[in-house]
């Protein structure tokens, strides 16, 4: 009997010394628990922050690589633009000389008049400045000047001002571009005579678009069918980012150091319920009704509800998805559809309207432009609400974390809490 007495003693002894030694286990583990989640926290913050600075300087930088490549693109193309006339320049020179010397050497009966005729032609090819031209000022007033004809380019020059006309067959040219004083000033040198430089639009277009430009709706109008399934996407996909950035404005902030405090006992439940946010008391609800389980049955359930959780803060961020993949792909159905048109309507007219390309094909690509516009936008507002949506359920895994241990070592009694 004593001996048994003695062993029943020793093993409550032992028991004793086990159970203390779990109890503080158990609180250096909940310590070490709470230093991690407090220094997760401003880690994450800060990461996330240098996440956003990496994408913006990346983004900086691929802009100026894009500047620079069409800059000495442009530059390129005008340097051999500019060969290329010169070139010319030379040859019909070379041509016009060695016509005149051949002429002179076969034709010796009448050398002064086939050279005076050879030199009249050679002023004809030079410009020359008219009088009494009529263009429309900005201003829809008609004015009298001097202008000058080039290829197809023409200037006008006036007492007061000067610049490049749009001139339209059998109409009224049009004052497109007014020059400053300078070139107003190197215009009057080249009537009156002398080498200087002119002024000039290299591309030949710039008149043009002064009366290309139309309003957005027309711009829209000219993308065709195409156009409308894009902007319903897009004004769908409008309405989901309002709705999901209402709720999420709206929803409180997690407090995790209430689930701390409540685990430590120094509120009671009520207290806690008081301050923790709806997804939060859900999950301490979980946890204080299977107290008496196990550890990974607890685990399994809490996962449960945060798969639930997650579900309805992602509900409708898929339609984003889908649109932001979608919107490109059906303008991209609108550029063929829109140059399978032009290319027949050059079967029907024939291709030696350069107009009829370009503007084909620029009217096609509307539809590409504006699905660009709208994907764009959608998938950074996605991005946005997505990554709001992760940080959030962060939190909330790292609550049920702190949850999971309400049964090791801290007993709660359901009835009195």
């Amino acid at each position: 009997m004593c001996s048994a007495f003695g062993w029943g003693k020793n093993i409550d002894q032992v028991e004793h010394k086990i159970y203390k030694e779990m109890k503080k286990s158990l609180e250096d583990y909940q310590k070490t628990t709470r230093s991690i989640e407090s220094e997760r926290k401003p880690l994450i913050a800060s990461f996330n922050k240098l996440e956003q600075s990496v994408i913006q300087l990346r983004q900086k930088l691929s802009e100026k690589q894009r500047l620079e490549e069409a800059r000495q693109l442009s530059l390129q193309v005008l340097e051999q633009q500019l060969k290329t006339w010169k070139e010319q320049e030379q040859y019909i020179h070379h041509l016009l000389t060695e016509f005149k010397s051949d002429v002179s050497v076969h034709f010796i009966a009448q050398p002064q008049s086939l050279v005076s005729a050879l030199d009249a032609f050679a002023k004809q090819l030079e410009p020359q400045w008219k009088e009494g031209v009529k263009v429309i000022h900005p201003t829809g007033e008609v004015v009298e000047g001097k202008g000058l004809d080039i290829g197809p380019l023409h200037w006008f020059l006036h007492p007061s001002y000067a610049g490049l006309v749009l001139q339209e067959q059998g109409k009224i040219g049009r004052l497109t571009t007014l020059f400053d004083a300078e070139q107003a000033q190197q215009l009057s040198m080249h009537q009156q005579g002398m080498t200087t430089n002119l002024p000039l639009d290299v591309t030949m277009k710039y008149a043009k678009k002064q009366q290309q430009q139309h309003s957005v709706l027309e711009h829209l109008q000219q993308g065709g069918f195409w156009i409308i399934p894009i902007l319903c996407l897009g004004f769908f996909s409008l309405c989901i980012t309002l709705f999901k950035l209402t709720e999420l404005l709206r929803r409180p902030k997690t407090q995790s150091d209430i689930l701390v405090q409540f685990m430590d006992k120094r509120i009671d439940r009520k207290q806690a319920e008081h301050q923790l946010t709806s997804h939060q008391k859900e999950l301490l609800d979980i946890a204080i009704r299977y107290q008496d389980q196990s550890k990974e049955q607890r685990e399994d359930l809490l996962h449960q509800k945060l798969l639930i959780i997650k579900a309805a803060l992602e509900r409708y961020l898929p339609f984003m998805t889908a649109t932001a993949a979608v919107a490109p792909l059906l303008g991209l159905l609108g550029t063929v559809t829109g140059i399978m048109k032009t290319f027949s309507m050059m079967s029907i007219f024939g291709a030696g309207d350069e107009n009829i390309l370009s503007g084909g094909i620029s009217q096609a690509l509307i539809t590409t432009e504006v699905g660009l516009v709208v994907a764009i936008p959608v998938m950074m507002l996605h991005a946005y609400l997505h990554q709001s949506i992760r940080r959030y359920l962060s939190s909330l895994e790292a609550d049920c974390i702190v949850l999971n241990q309400i049964n090791l070592g801290t007993h709660f009694d359901m009835k009195a809490v």
